[in-house]
Parts: structure tokens; sequence; C-alpha cells
């Protein structure tokens, strides 16, 4: 019976393994880390589970392929429960304060009242976001409007989130649109997300990224898939034209019929595979400058449950903490979730982008202790000192 071997047990390695357990092939999947779940991350301090993964699932409403193939994985299922905040994200600039709503027009509605003199650009953001929702129902009438919408479409795909912002005139409608997934990207991303949200289909299970990830595991494990954490793969085999097996790091030799590689390609084409049978089209994505390249600066608070109001995911005004970031600081908490934090308390989180360069100099200072203890001491206060002056409740 033919065997085959996945690298990484993240989502999509552990769908993989699923998968090929549905048909009745043999798979083993290799994890370098302790656990699996991949970017499905969570892990545990004093009692507090900081949760750095799920925002929102996409695929939660039933009738659509994506919530088919969750069900299938078993990321959904009976038992799990899903929650739906009453805003994707909001955005707070000089006393005033945005939500992206469930409603989309409740939210061009508030952001109308906040600044008049940008309708009709409000009026363009929200009716494309109305047309995304019934594109992902992949209805008759999401094909038969798509001329309508099409000029739209290909206005926010051709821009960045910067280059939509700075037609607005009031600026905290130029800070929201760059407050969540920053503003390098195409302006359709956001859109997209945004749309997935109203429309009922990205929602959040409850128990967040972990719970998650051990849902697909407990499912690849049920199907006679086996799993090997804390075993790095340095190389696959590669003889005549094709694949035959890996190397572990340990220097292991294990053959295999099939070889599927479940993780960054950059790593596949670079560590484990020679460069030179890199698919063109990752070859032109790999040289393409244009790709932002970041990372982020994470931190957690716990908080006094009574203390802070349940709002999501907020983004408020901050000391500078990185070039990509700027002054601006998102926060998110965790009231719907009350495993995460002993009684009376909640988690309060933060992320900030970090340009390539700002990660590597973290990555530098990381090598010497005292110095990395201070960075980020001084890193956490400052996003204190923020936090305190927008809630100072807590």
């Amino acid at each position: 019976m033919k065997k085959a071997i996945i690298i990484g047990g993240g989502v999509a390695g552990l769908c993989a393994g699923i998968y090929l357990g549905r048909a009745g092939i043999p798979c083993e999947i290799y994890e370098k880390n302790a656990v699996v779940g991949g970017n499905l991350t969570a892990w545990e301090r004093r009692g507090y589970t900081i949760d750095n993964c799920i925002h929102w699932l996409t695929g939660t409403r039933e009738g659509n392929s994506l919530n088919d193939l969750w069900h299938e994985v078993g990321m959904l299922g009976e038992g799990v429960r899903l929650t739906r905040r009453h805003a994707l994200y909001e955005s707070e600039y000089e006393g005033e304060r945005i939500a992206w709503l469930a409603s989309p027009m409740e939210t061009a509605r508030a952001m109308r009242a906040l600044s008049p003199a940008d309708k009709r650009r409000i009026e363009r953001l929200m009716r494309t976001v109305r047309y995304l929702e019934t594109v992902g129902r992949r209805t008759l009438r999401a094909y038969l409007s798509l001329p309508l919408h099409l000029p739209d479409l290909l206005y926010y795909k051709r821009k960045t989130l910067h280059e939509v912002a700075s037609k607005f005139k009031h600026p905290l409608l130029r800070l929201t649109l760059t407050d969540y997934i920053g503003g390098e990207f195409c302006a359709l991303a956001l859109l997209f997300a945004y749309s997935a949200y109203t429309s009922g289909n990205g929602s959040v299970p409850i128990g967040g990224s972990r719970a998650s990830a051990k849902r697909l595991e407990e499912t690849a494990r049920r199907l006679g898939c086996k799993l090997h954490t804390s075993t790095a793969v340095t190389r696959i085999l590669y003889s005549r034209g094709r694949v035959c097996g890996i190397v572990t790091d340990t220097g292991e030799e294990i053959s295999a019929d099939y070889v599927i590689a479940a993780c960054d390609p950059s790593f596949t084409f670079g560590e484990l595979l020679p460069e030179g049978l890199m698919p063109r089209a990752y070859q032109k994505r790999a040289t393409n400058e244009k790709a932002p390249v970041f990372s982020a600066l994470q931190a957690a608070f716990s908080c006094d449950k009574d203390k802070l109001e349940s709002f999501g995911t907020r983004v408020i005004c901050a000391a500078p903490l990185s070039a990509r970031g700027g002054e601006r600081l998102a926060l998110r908490e965790f009231s719907h979730e009350e495993s995460f934090a002993p009684t009376g308390k909640t988690v309060l989180q933060t992320l900030v982008f970090l340009s390539e360069g700002e990660a590597l100099e973290w990555i530098e200072a990381s090598k010497n202790p005292q110095l990395y203890q201070k960075k980020k001491e001084a890193a956490v206060n400052s996003m204190r000192e923020s936090i305190l002056r927008a809630m100072p409740s807590l």
C-alpha cells in the first residue's frame, strides 16, 4: 500500500492527513514543535490563556464549501459553540470612535454622521462589502450583478489601504481603514474580511486556537494518521526526478511514496529541496519586492473583568512602538472566554506590527538576556501607559 509523509503539523498538514486518512492512505505527520497546530497557537501563563491566532474563522456560516470542509475535518461540528462580537473592530481617535458593525448599513450610517464630507466614499466602500456578502453565497444574483460592481472591485483590488484611506477627509476614517491589517495590503483584503463577518461567515469558535487545533489533531489520529512531534525534517530525499522520502534532524532516513510539504515554500525549496525545483509561480512571488514582510510584537495583560467593557478589538492612540505600527495600538479583550482567566479576571492583549528590520533587531537583542529584558520592559510599559490613558478605569 502507498505511504505518504506530511511535513508540518499546522492546519494545512493536519487537513491533508485527515483527507488521506478518509481515502484510506496511510500517512505520518512530522512536526518540529512539541505540539501540532502551527499558527493555531496559544500558551498558558499563571492561570491565564494567551491566544495568538483566531480573531475570526472564515467559513462558520452553513451553506458554503469551506463550512463543509471545517465539519469534515472536525474544526466545526457538534458541541462547538460560536460567538460573534458586536463589531469586527473599532477605532478610536481624539475622543471619537467608529466601529465596523455587523450591519454594513449601520456602519455606513455612523461613518456618514461622523464625516458627511466623505459620504460618497463611504457608500462606495459599503456597497462593495454588501456585494461581497453575496459572492460568498455563490448566488445567481451575485453573478448577474457582477458587471455593476466590477468597477468598484477593480478599484479596491488595485489600491492599497493606504491609498484608499488617503482619499478620506476625516482623520479617524483614514486611520480606521489601516488600523486592522495595516495599510500595505490590497484594500479588497479588508473588505473581504469584513464581508465574511457581516454575512455571519466569520465567527469565533469558543475555546480559541488550541481547542481548534486539538479537534483537528483528534480527527487525524482517529483516521489512523501517525503524528511525530518535536521531530524536524531537514531534507526531502529526491532521486530520478521524484521524491522518495525524508531525513529527520536525528539523521534517520524514512522512505515514502509521496511527500507533502505543508510548510513555507521558501523553506521547502531553500532547505528541503534544491531551489531549482521551485515552480515558476513561487519564484515570481518570492522575488516580489512589493509584498509586505513583517512580524509583530505581542503582550498580554491581566485585568479586572468588571472594569473592562466588552468591545472585542479596539485600536487606540499610543506612543510609537514601531515604524510600521506608528502611533496606533490594537487591543483585544477575551470576556467571551470564561476559561481563559481566573474568576473575576480577563485577558487584554496587544499587537504591534513590526517591519522586517525591526523584527530582526528584536531577534538580535534576544541574544543578550539583559538587553532583551530591558527592551521588553520598555515596550510593555509604553503599552500599559497608552492603555491606561484610553481606559482609566483599569
